[in-house]
Protein backbone atom coordinates (compact mmCIF):
# COMPACT_ATOMS: atom_id res chain seq x y z
CA UNK A 1 0.00 0.00 0.00
CA UNK A 2 1.23 3.40 -0.99
CA UNK A 3 1.76 5.87 2.46
CA UNK A 4 1.83 9.19 1.95
CA UNK A 5 3.52 12.14 3.51
CA UNK A 6 1.77 13.19 7.09
CA UNK A 7 1.69 16.88 6.25
CA UNK A 8 -0.81 15.61 2.69
CA UNK A 9 -4.66 15.27 3.09
CA UNK A 10 -5.67 12.49 1.40
CA UNK A 11 -9.07 12.71 -1.26
CA UNK A 12 -11.32 10.21 -2.73
CA UNK A 13 -13.58 10.97 -5.10
CA UNK A 14 -17.05 9.45 -5.73
CA UNK A 15 -18.65 10.42 -8.89
CA UNK A 16 -20.36 8.28 -11.64
CA UNK A 17 -18.56 9.88 -14.95
CA UNK A 18 -15.30 8.72 -15.39
CA UNK A 19 -13.93 11.90 -17.22
CA UNK A 20 -15.12 14.01 -14.15
CA UNK A 21 -13.24 12.53 -12.05
CA UNK A 22 -10.34 12.40 -14.38
CA UNK A 23 -10.56 15.80 -14.50
CA UNK A 24 -11.12 16.97 -11.00
CA UNK A 25 -7.91 14.34 -10.04
CA UNK A 26 -5.98 16.44 -12.48
CA UNK A 27 -7.27 19.73 -11.27
CA UNK A 28 -6.55 18.62 -7.37
CA UNK A 29 -2.71 17.62 -8.16
CA UNK A 30 -2.59 20.95 -8.72
CA UNK A 31 -3.24 21.67 -4.97
CA UNK A 32 0.05 21.43 -2.67
CA UNK A 33 -0.75 19.29 0.36
CA UNK A 34 -3.89 17.34 -1.22
CA UNK A 35 -3.12 13.52 -2.51
CA UNK A 36 -5.56 11.53 -4.68
CA UNK A 37 -5.70 8.18 -3.30
CA UNK A 38 -8.88 6.74 -5.42
CA UNK A 39 -12.01 7.40 -7.18
CA UNK A 40 -15.01 5.01 -7.12
CA UNK A 41 -18.15 5.34 -9.57
CA UNK A 42 -20.71 4.11 -7.80
CA UNK A 43 -21.23 5.25 -3.68
CA UNK A 44 -21.21 1.15 -2.50
CA UNK A 45 -17.46 1.53 -4.22
CA UNK A 46 -16.90 4.56 -2.48
CA UNK A 47 -17.85 3.28 0.66
CA UNK A 48 -15.71 0.47 0.31
CA UNK A 49 -12.46 2.54 -0.16
CA UNK A 50 -13.46 5.03 2.67
CA UNK A 51 -13.44 2.36 4.75
CA UNK A 52 -10.24 1.09 3.77
CA UNK A 53 -8.32 4.28 3.16
CA UNK A 54 -9.94 6.67 5.79
CA UNK A 55 -9.52 9.92 3.71
CA UNK A 56 -9.31 13.33 4.70
CA UNK A 57 -11.59 14.47 2.08
CA UNK A 58 -14.14 13.11 0.06
CA UNK A 59 -15.88 15.03 -2.61
CA UNK A 60 -18.64 13.52 -4.28
CA UNK A 61 -21.92 13.61 -5.93
CA UNK A 62 -25.02 13.92 -4.34
CA UNK A 63 -26.33 11.32 -6.76
CA UNK A 64 -25.14 7.91 -7.10
CA UNK A 65 -26.14 5.42 -9.52
CA UNK A 66 -26.77 2.99 -6.60
CA UNK A 67 -27.42 5.31 -3.82
CA UNK A 68 -27.98 8.84 -2.81
CA UNK A 69 -25.27 11.17 -1.45
CA UNK A 70 -27.28 11.54 1.98
CA UNK A 71 -27.46 7.54 2.48
CA UNK A 72 -23.49 7.51 1.67
CA UNK A 73 -22.97 10.48 4.20
CA UNK A 74 -24.85 8.40 7.15
CA UNK A 75 -23.25 5.15 6.06
CA UNK A 76 -20.35 6.93 6.70
CA UNK A 77 -21.19 8.38 10.10
CA UNK A 78 -22.08 4.71 10.82
CA UNK A 79 -19.29 3.79 10.37
CA UNK A 80 -16.81 6.51 12.48
CA UNK A 81 -15.68 7.65 9.16
CA UNK A 82 -14.80 11.11 10.17
CA UNK A 83 -14.06 12.13 6.39
CA UNK A 84 -14.85 15.71 5.67
CA UNK A 85 -17.45 15.77 2.50
CA UNK A 86 -17.65 18.37 -0.15
CA UNK A 87 -20.10 17.59 -2.57
CA UNK A 88 -19.99 18.63 -6.38
CA UNK A 89 -23.15 18.21 -8.54
CA UNK A 90 -25.75 19.37 -11.07
CA UNK A 91 -27.97 19.51 -8.51
CA UNK A 92 -28.02 22.95 -7.47
CA UNK A 93 -31.48 23.55 -6.09
CA UNK A 94 -32.04 25.15 -2.60
CA UNK A 95 -33.14 21.95 -1.03
CA UNK A 96 -30.53 19.28 -1.87
CA UNK A 97 -27.97 22.24 -0.67
CA UNK A 98 -29.41 22.92 2.55
CA UNK A 99 -30.20 18.81 3.20
CA UNK A 100 -26.35 18.17 2.61
CA UNK A 101 -25.35 20.79 5.00
CA UNK A 102 -27.83 19.65 7.57
CA UNK A 103 -26.34 15.95 7.43
CA UNK A 104 -22.73 17.76 8.09
CA UNK A 105 -20.70 18.28 4.21
CA UNK A 106 -18.20 21.24 4.62
CA UNK A 107 -19.17 22.36 1.02
CA UNK A 108 -21.20 21.93 -1.61
CA UNK A 109 -19.98 23.03 -5.13
CA UNK A 110 -22.40 23.03 -8.66
CA UNK A 111 -20.75 20.80 -11.91
CA UNK A 112 -21.83 23.68 -13.42
CA UNK A 113 -19.33 26.54 -11.79
CA UNK A 114 -15.63 27.00 -12.48
CA UNK A 115 -14.41 23.90 -10.12
CA UNK A 116 -11.11 26.54 -10.14
CA UNK A 117 -13.19 27.97 -7.12
CA UNK A 118 -13.22 24.39 -5.33
CA UNK A 119 -9.60 24.40 -5.89
CA UNK A 120 -9.20 27.78 -4.94
CA UNK A 121 -11.04 27.02 -1.62
CA UNK A 122 -9.18 23.41 -0.81
CA UNK A 123 -6.26 25.91 -0.87
CA UNK A 124 -7.48 28.37 1.89
CA UNK A 125 -9.39 25.48 3.46
CA UNK A 126 -5.71 24.11 4.97
CA UNK A 127 -5.87 27.55 6.45
CA UNK A 128 -9.08 28.22 7.76
CA UNK A 129 -12.12 26.77 8.79
CA UNK A 130 -14.62 25.43 5.54
CA UNK A 131 -17.97 25.58 4.79
CA UNK A 132 -18.48 27.26 1.14
CA UNK A 133 -20.92 26.85 -1.75
CA UNK A 134 -19.93 27.63 -5.58
CA UNK A 135 -23.03 28.39 -6.92
CA UNK A 136 -23.95 31.54 -8.81
CA UNK A 137 -25.38 33.95 -5.71
CA UNK A 138 -24.57 31.41 -2.96
CA UNK A 139 -27.34 30.45 -0.74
Amino acid sequence: MKTYPKTAKTVLIVDEYSLFRKSLNSLLEKVSGYEVIGEAGSGLEGFKKAIKHKPDLIIMDISLPDMSGIHFINRLKDSKINSRIIIVSLHSDAVYVSEAFKYGVSGYFSKLSDLGLLVNDLKVSKRTAFQATGLTGGL
